[in-house]
């Protein structure tokens, strides 16, 4: 490989890894991602002046194209949480690009490096924290979440399986004790869109391999079932343990109890997706044609839900409320965010893409993009770094069509892209910081909590997380102005329940007539919120609505029937109405 192609391979890989305890997981590495994203135009741009090139379009990346530039659109009339997503994207793009530069070959050689290299990495990192004891979400190997690890193993395994007769011994040692790695981190990860989507693109690359009757790929197979044959003795030790009695755990066990697995039942599970399918579905509808705009999803998912929950009773409804960030769904996500046609341009460019690396028989190609698309059918890949630089890294790799010359136009074009790298970058450091800054406030005393919040405001302006925390401890210190204007702020930003509820108990304690507005906002998402109907009561009882206080008094009761303060409130309500009788 050349010094250029070393450096890509090195470059995302750190994209893809890249962690910070104080921040999300998704923030230092779109940080890095885009910097070096940057880094890649740029040189693109000098080495444009020093060698020539041709450029070869494939058809799966016009379709691509299209989707990029509707999400972008969309973002005239999305939020926030928009910006980082594009910028996640546009990032994978720039190196995607760097890559598609350097021929096919390369392109397949550098992909399969970098996910041999990530894949490494995080499952090792996954394996240290099993032997250290930790199990569920303490086994996120730097992703922040044991889901999104799977889905990140299930894309880079069968690039891992893919031998090259070209790669040296070292190499292919490398990969043989990734793969190993790689299965026992996708099992402990428990991530069960992953197991799916490892196993149909694992099938299709031994399917492959015995009709071919490629030999070379007996070593790789044979990693592979060490692999599995280690997830199958962890699998029976962890039987054993649940067995053993109860003193047994309490003497031997290191584990935290937050830190042990917690994965639902499969009916359960399924029930829950499907809940939230239907209300997206809905979402996507009532947003048609254009989409709520990049970033919106979570508000346009909260009143198609609450739409939804307003025609049950208000206990079933708090039973029923889901409080999604994302869709777990990235082909319907962007269907709400963007409109249809993002979404049936992201699905044609996956589709396309399958079809020309399988006309070109690299099926290690194929089985990435396939365990992609069944990871966005289950979960929400397309919002996270380190999967989305390995898809677009594997686009690069397409096969092309016949040579065109490089326009004159393309270094304006690069300049342009260069320069929206640059916003991009600010806007997600920006957010990196802020969350920083959000997590020193939570281990610091209140004093200095106000300051860190306001300076997390100040510096991610864009950040509602940061908004609704600044006005949370206001409100809990009694600045009830500012209170209501950083609640205010999270609510165009952020969409959650909690943040209306504030809104309107801060209003409350101010004394305004309009804390009743608030808390009938949070209740049109959420019937079932047992804050927002005793708010509501509070407000009623105040304006002498006494009718439609004592009724929101005894839904809270009913919502809450030991809670002592809806008793009270119910009960003070009573009197009060009997005072007016008299």
């Amino acid at each position: 490989m050349s010094w250029r192609s070393r450096l890509l391979v090195v470059g995302a890989s750190l994209a893809c890894v890249v962690y910070d305890p104080d921040a999300t997981a998704a923030d230092p590495k779109r940080v890095a991602l885009l910097m070096f994203a940057m880094v890649c135009v740029a040189a693109s741009l000098l080495l444009a002046k020093i060698e020539q090139h041709e450029l070869r379009y494939a058809a799966p990346w016009r379709w691509g194209g299209a989707f990029l530039a509707l999400s972008a659109l969309s973002l005239a009339w999305g939020r926030s949480p928009g910006w980082l997503d594009l910028g996640t994207w546009c990032g994978a793009l720039g190196v995607a690009w760097a890559s598609a530069r350097s021929g096919e070959a390369t392109a397949r050689t550098t992909v399969r490096r970098v996910a041999v290299l990530v894949g490494t990495i995080v499952s090792s990192w996954a394996l240290v924290a099993f032997a250290l004891g930790h199990r569920g979400f303490g086994i996120h190997a730097g992703q922040g979440n044991p889901n999104w690890l799977g889905l990140l193993v299930a894309i880079a395994l069968p690039l891992s399986l893919d031998a090259d007769a070209q790669d040296s011994r070292q190499v292919r040692v490398l990969s043989w004790l990734s793969v190993v790695a790689q299965v026992v981190a996708l099992f402990l990860a428990h991530s069960r869109v992953g197991w799916v989507a490892a196993g149909l693109a694992v099938a299709m690359a031994v399917a492959s391999a015995v009709r071919l009757r490629q030999r070379s790929m007996v070593p790789t197979f044979a990693a592979l079932a060490v692999g599995l044959a280690l997830s199958g003795a962890i699998a029976a030790r962890d039987r054993g343990s649940e067995a053993a009695p109860k003193g047994v755990h309490a003497v031997n066990s290191l584990v935290e109890p937050t830190d042990k697995p917690t994965d639902a039942p499969p009916i359960r599970a399924i029930e829950g997706r499907m809940w939230i399918w239907r209300s997206s579905l809905e979402g996507a509808r009532q947003s048609l044609p254009l989409g709520a705009g990049l970033g919106g999803f979570g508000h346009a998912y909260l009143d198609a839900q609450g739409q939804r929950l307003a025609t049950m009773n208000p206990r079933s409804a708090a039973r029923q409320f889901v409080n999604a960030t994302t869709a777990h769904q990235d082909f319907l996500q962007v269907a709400v965010e963007s409109g249809p046609l993002a979404g049936l341009a992201l699905l044609g460019c996956l589709a396309l893409a399958v079809r020309a690396f399988l006309r070109a028989r690299w099926v290690a190609g194929a089985g990435a993009i396939v365990a992609l698309s069944v990871c966005m059918m289950g979960d929400s890949p397309l919002r996270q770094p380190a999967p989305c630089v390995l898809a677009a890294l594997v686009l690069a790799a397409l096969p092309r069509g016949a040579p065109v010359a490089l326009p004159k136009w393309l270094n304006y074009l690069s300049i342009g892209a260069l320069a929206g790298l640059g916003v991009l970058l600010m806007l997600a450091t920006q957010a990196w910081l802020g969350t920083r800054l959000l997590t020193a406030a939570e281990r610091a005393d209140p004093v200095k909590r106000a300051t860190l919040l306001a300076r997390a405001t100040s510096i991610a302006p864009k950040l509602g997380e940061a908004h609704l925390s600044r006005g949370l401890h206001a409100l809990s210190i009694g600045q009830l102005s500012e209170s209501s204007s950083c609640l205010m702020k999270a609510d165009v930003l952020l969409a959650n329940v909690g943040t209306r509820t504030a809104i309107g108990e801060a209003r409350l304690a101010e004394g305004s007539s309009a804390a009743s507005d608030a808390f009938l906002s949070a209740l049109a998402w959420n019937p079932g919120s047992l804050r927002a109907r005793m708010g509501l009561a509070e407000s009623y009882k105040r304006a002498r609505k006494l009718d439609g206080a004592e009724e929101q008094a005894r839904i809270a009761v009913s919502l809450a029937p030991g809670e002592p303060r809806a008793i009270e409130l119910y009960e003070s309500i009573v009197m009060d109405r009997i005072d007016d009788l008299q």
